[in-house]
């Protein structure tokens, strides 16, 4: 990824309350009245804070997947085979095993080889668990109920890939304990240390009730499947990266709803939604990737903290699409309503064709650096500032903003000049208090 490319050659455009915007450069200085430019609970991290500071705002989602690690997915759709899968029945408090590689001591069922297993029944206050290193081990969840009162559903804890498959037609469910001990390697209802794949043609429901839901400490792929997640802390999370790219999930989150967290290494930490349908509720942040958030197709709809009617704290963020290095949003449908800012990036936000409806407590869309807006519609329905970058440029595309304050703010670098968009020119009703309404197009 290019993440070491700045802009210049700034220009100024100033107009009315509508106004055509040709390709220009959005350039001023921050004055007193207009919003700060500093980041409520939780900017970038520590790792991708350099690469943010002058991230390109031009790259395209494909751009940035090539800098990026590859997800384990790709390409590939979940499958199984039923002649060959064995049965795991489970019946209350114990469960049997019609082949080799599974061993069951009372209700904890221990798979400890490669291959297809199909699990089926009810599994009260136990747990599947997974110690197969270096294998890839499938689990068909078969109208299977697991729940264990004391720790995980499902811990894979050793292992080179967890698939799991929705078995075509079937509900099942997951539920954890409600308390886990802080050095807890499984430390959710679904959890794998391997890199994760979810598809199929079921329904799981997953209630994670002592912190996150569905946790991998690798890569985690949605490839479809209908997903109903509920959880304490965060609902899906992969560490190097969350890739959704079918499916419907529906997530209720008491921290963040989507989370990519490893602020390590500059090529992971991501998000990205290719298609399906998702939909966020969130007390946290709906979406937050350490590195980049990239959309590309299907429906997303993120709420943060309450909404952009809720209150935006100094403790908790509550920002709808977070990202640390790039946001790019280049097709689908976005909706997001947030607490604090609607769309945030610490580094370059890239709206690229992507139909973007938001509504924020704060910004609309923040990048901390560049902002390109290359196509799509956008349309905020509430915001303190509307746009708001160090750098903005208004290619192509359509922009409706109705903000409290700026419509548009390119705010930084070293002169003295102000062109605020939208706001504080005859006819916006804008300053600081005032309501400015613009149309971009």
């Amino acid at each position: 990824m290019n993440r070491h490319m700045s802009r210049g050659g700034l220009r100024v455009s100033r107009g009315g309350l509508r106004a055509t915007i040709v390709p220009v450069v959005l350039f001023a200085a921050v004055l007193a009245g207009c919003s700060d430019n500093s980041s409520t609970a939780g900017g970038s991290s520590a790792a991708a804070s350099s690469a943010a500071a002058t991230v390109s705002a031009t790259q395209s989602a494909a751009d940035v997947l090539a800098e990026n690690q590859a997800d384990h997915g790709a390409g590939t759709a979940v499958t199984w085979d039923a002649a060959s899968a064995t049965t795991i029945t489970l019946s209350g408090g114990s469960a049997s095993a019609g082949g080799a590689g599974v061993q069951v001591k009372k209700s904890t069922v221990t798979i400890t080889a490669g291959g297809t297993y199909r699990l089926t029944g009810t599994l009260n206050d136990g747990q599947i668990a997974v110690a197969a290193p270096e294998a890839t081990v499938t689990l068909v969840l078969d109208s299977a109920s697991i729940s264990n009162a004391s720790g995980a559903a499902i811990a894979a804890t050793e292992a080179k890939q967890l698939i799991i498959v929705l078995a075509d037609g079937t509900r099942n469910t997951l539920g954890d304990t409600t308390t886990y001990a802080e050095d807890a390697e499984a430390n959710a209802a679904l959890f794998s240390a391997a890199d994760l794949t979810i598809g199929g043609g079921g329904t799981l429901t997953v209630n994670g009730k002592g912190n996150d839901a569905i946790a991998s400490k690798d890569g985690l792929v949605i490839q479809s499947g209908t997903l109903v997640v509920t959880a304490a802390d965060d609902g899906v999370r992969g560490k190097d990266y969350l890739v959704i790219t079918g499916g419907t999930v529906t997530v209720i989150a008491g921290g963040d709803g989507l989370k990519a967290d490893n602020a390590e290494d500059s090529d992971r930490g991501y998000v990205s939604v290719t298609g399906g349908t998702v939909t966020v509720t969130a007390k946290g942040d709906g979406i937050d990737a350490a590195t980049d958030v990239l959309v590309t197709g299907g429906t997303l709809k993120a709420t943060a903290g309450g909404g952009s009617g809720g209150k935006a704290t100094e403790d908790t963020s509550t920002k709808g699409i977070k990202s640390g290095v790039i946001t790019v949003l280049e097709r689908g449908t976005v909706t997001v309503s947030a607490a604090d800012d609607a769309v945030h990036s610490g580094g370059a936000v890239h709206l690229n064709g992507a139909n973007l409806t938001a509504a924020s407590g704060d910004d609309a869309v923040h990048a901390e650096g560049a902002m390109a807006i290359d196509g799509g519609t956008i349309t905020i329905t509430a915001s303190v500032e509307g746009l708001e970058a160090k750098e903005i440029t208004l290619n192509q595309g359509t922009v409706q903003v109705v903000a409290r304050d700026d419509g548009v703010n390119a705010a930084g670098g070293t002169t003295d000049q102000a062109a605020d968009q939208g706001a504080g020119q005859p006819g916006g009703g804008g300053g600081p208090g005032g309501d400015a309404v613009g149309d971009y197009s």
